[in-house]
């Protein structure tokens, strides 16, 4: 999906108007520079667009999630950026197989954790790789050694937690390149 799609996609749950905007202005809104960093290519490629300026759980009341961890707490292991971008992930291939644990362990020096609302945007843009699968946030914590996690069933989905150290068949680490674009 182009990312001029994944804006559209999120005009389409009302995000523009939740920002009080006409769907061009919330276009116009955005700037995202779509050339992928040579070194991502081969690993991260796959771009989605990330909306900051609607909080994560009024986003959840938008598309429609299920919350079952009450998204307005959950706390992250690195600053959350403030504005909208582009970054750029896998298909979730990556770390197949690896718990949440593993998967911090084993980042490639340009490598992060997917948060909770980076995820839910991989799940809105990519909802064909997603269906029936669990997709960890890694940088996103629910609480303890509990991460989020969103459970893409096959008609909707639901922010939930997952144990860093459970290998739970289905279930996927979402990480992204660490450079973003505005």
């Amino acid at each position: 999906m182009t990312i001029e799609n994944q804006i559209k996609n999120f005009i389409s749950y009302g995000f523009h108007k939740y920002l009080g905007m006409t769907e061009t202005e919330y276009m116009n809104s955005v700037s995202v520079n779509v050339i992928q960093p040579e070194k991502y290519q081969g690993i991260f490629d796959y771009p989605f667009f990330v909306e900051t300026r609607i909080p994560i759980e009024e986003q959840i009341k938008l598309l429609g999630i299920d919350d079952y961890v009450n998204a307005a707490n959950l706390t992250h292991l690195y600053e959350q950026i403030n504005f909208p971008y582009l970054a750029w992930t896998h298909d979730l291939s990556l770390h197949a197989g690896k718990t949440i644990s593993e998967t911090h362990s084993s980042y490639l020096e340009i490598e992060i954790g997917c948060t909770a609302i980076e995820v839910i945007a991989f799940a809105v843009h990519y909802p064909s790789l997603c269906k029936g699968r669990g997709i960890d946030a890694p940088s996103t914590i629910f609480r303890g050694e509990y991460f989020a996690s969103l459970i893409a069933h096959e008609k909707n989905y639901e922010l939930a937690s997952h144990w860093t150290d459970d290998r739970t068949e289905n279930f996927y680490c979402l990480t992204r390149g660490k450079e973003v674009t505005k």
